[in-house]
């Protein structure tokens, strides 16, 4: 993603859970891929859970979209939609 063309929201308060050493987070994320064509992903929320081992470093890393892999992959091959420029 190109930093000044995109976003990532932390969309709730990540959750802990010790037992499990899980950190779960639920983002949202959008914006401009910095590819040459610069395709425009649109909005999608992502559910990230961290496991953590027993050195406190992240062992493993589950993502779940809510676009399909094939949606995003589509968008990644899209070129971006121009707008009308403004009257002003």
């Amino acid at each position: 993603f190109d930093p000044e063309r995109s976003y990532v929201q932390l969309v709730e308060p990540l959750t802990i859970d010790e037992n499990k050493k899980q950190i779960t987070a639920r983002i949202r994320s959008g914006g401009v891929l910095q590819l040459p064509w610069s395709p425009r992903i649109s909005s999608y929320e992502s559910l990230i859970v961290y496991t953590i081992d027993d050195n406190s470093l992240v062992e493993r890393q589950d993502q779940v979209w809510s676009i399909s892999a094939f949606e995003a992959l589509k968008e990644t091959f899209t070129p971006p939609s121009f707008s009308a420029p403004s009257d002003g």
